[in-house]
């Protein structure tokens, strides 16, 4: 009869395995988010960049960019309109070069959100695309009801 341990080894080997990734995953990414969870709130940035935005529609903006790049939600007021989209996709890479459909997911989020078509985005977005740039694109096509 077979020890327990010889029983279940590949379930404890996968389950330490996992158990690895994750703390890796968050160590590395916690190394990539620090810049942005050392800031205070930003929302002083994003009132001088568009002082004619409410406080609710950039919180509805910054919880549905969190949500499409897996950030925490806890973290939604430290970006700030000068961030770089590409910095901001690095970050939430964590170092780890796989992609999980960020700009997918954003792109996605925009179109329900603000039921606008968000494929001429696709082509406007580059390497020097501010998160302030992706808000006024937002702002100026979003269907207003």
């Amino acid at each position: 009869m077979q020890s327990f341990i010889e029983h279940y080894w590949g379930y404890l080997a996968y389950s330490l395995l996992v158990i690895v990734v994750a703390i890796f995953t968050y160590y590395g990414r916690s190394k990539y988010t620090k810049i942005y969870r050392d800031r205070k709130c930003m929302g002083r940035y994003w009132f001088k960049a568009f002082p004619t935005a409410s406080k609710e529609e950039i919180r509805q903006f910054l919880a549905m960019f969190v949500e499409a790049f897996g950030f925490s939600q806890k973290l939604r007021c430290q970006f700030e309109p000068g961030d770089s989209l590409i910095e901001l996709y690095k970050a939430a890479q964590a170092g780890f070069r796989v992609d999980n459909y960020e700009f997918e997911m954003l792109f996605t989020g925009i179109e329900e959100t603000y039921d606008i078509d968000a494929q001429p985005l696709c082509e406007l977005i580059d390497d020097g695309m501010t998160l302030g740039e992706l808000f006024s694109f937002v702002r100026c096509h979003a269907v207003r009801g």
